[in-house]
């Protein structure tokens, strides 16, 4: 088993407040994109959706193919049965990031 510890803000929390959706964001020179976790907990979490700071927990991934309410498999936008990767922290535990990160101040000496 593999332990993985993830930096990001709580998104949703579900199921009797043991569920947490985590959303990572990932910045890249050429892209930005939010990667979504689940964690779950063994105890109802104190803390709310915005809340920022690390999740660690035991890592497993699983492939889900997507299926519609009927049954079929449903289709991306391609026409392919579309797939995904669910990725979930088990036995997790949440640090909360307490530092507050500095905003960009704009004023008249700003050359733009």
């Amino acid at each position: 088993m593999a332990k993985l510890t993830v930096e990001g803000k709580v998104g949703r929390i579900f199921f009797a407040n043991k569920g947490v959706e985590i959303h990572e964001q990932i910045d890249t020179p050429t892209a930005s994109f939010v990667k979504k976790y689940t964690a779950w907990f063994y105890d109802p979490v104190n803390f709310k959706e915005g809340d920022y700071g690390t999740f660690t927990g035991i890592f497993k991934a699983k492939i889900e193919d997507w299926v519609n309410e009927d049954g079929t498999p449903k289709l991306d936008r391609d026409g392919k049965a579309g797939r995904s990767i669910k990725l979930e922290l088990n036995d997790t535990t949440f640090k909360p990031n307490l530092e507050l990160k500095p905003i960009m101040s704009f004023d008249d000496a700003t050359p733009f």
